[in-house]
């Protein structure tokens, strides 16, 4: 029995210590780059599931805001809540459909509120984080001269990871990765047929890069 205790400290020993102590608050700044892609495709009202095209077209581009959150640490563990709201610059359009028409899709401002878990050592922290995300989507179609726009604020799901450096007892640099769903936007009805719907389903991945002050 006496090997028991000394090996369960051994193996404490070998262990990365967490030498920062990362409970509490914080709230920084971000900036990064988003890519991914909308799947637009028509919807016929009166016969659900009935559609006469579908396509798919990129998006790409620049965001920024503020993030915030609290974290609760024991031992090398870390777990929390974390959130950000930023302004978004991600657009794509869809010039070439068969019938001569055209679309745009642009995420105006998207903001997320997620828990975190991760694993700190010396003064780093890895973790994985998930929960819900919400954006502003804004949408225009033109067909044969007539347009459709429509603004939705529309709510989905997010995943993903990151790492943190905290180079002082108060500054914390993240490197962060997110996959983000906002699920399917429904435009309807249609300027040049009422009877049809327009749906665009996005997704998107990306990357920030964020300062934050622990108080």
């Amino acid at each position: 029995m006496a090997s028991v205790p000394a090996w369960s400290a051994d193996a404490a020993a070998t262990m990365p210590v967490a030498s920062f102590d990362w409970s509490g608050a914080y709230l920084g700044a971000e900036i990064g780059y988003g890519w991914g892609r909308d799947h637009i495709h028509d919807e016929d009202r009166g016969s659900p599931g009935a559609s006469d095209y579908s396509d798919h077209f990129n998006l790409d581009g620049a965001l920024g805001g503020i993030y915030g959150g609290y974290n609760f640490q024991s031992g090398n563990f870390v777990y929390g809540v974390d959130g950000e709201f930023e302004a978004s610059g991600v657009s794509g359009d869809n010039p070439d459909w068969p019938f001569g028409d055209s679309s745009n899709a642009r995420i105006r401002w998207q903001g997320s509120l997620r828990g975190r878990l991760g694993y700190a050592f010396s003064n780093n922290l890895v973790y994985a984080t998930g929960g819900v995300a919400a954006g502003d989507i804004k949408t225009e179609y033109f067909d044969v001269g007539a347009k459709d726009s429509g603004s939705t604020i529309k709510g989905g799901w997010t995943i993903g990871a990151g790492f943190e450096h905290a180079f002082t007892s108060h500054w914390i640099a993240r490197i962060d990765y997110r996959y983000t769903d906002f699920g399917q936007v429904t435009d309807w009805p249609k300027t040049t047929d009422p009877s049809w719907n327009e749906h665009n389903d996005l997704t998107q991945h990306s990357i920030q890069v964020g300062l934050a002050y622990k108080f």
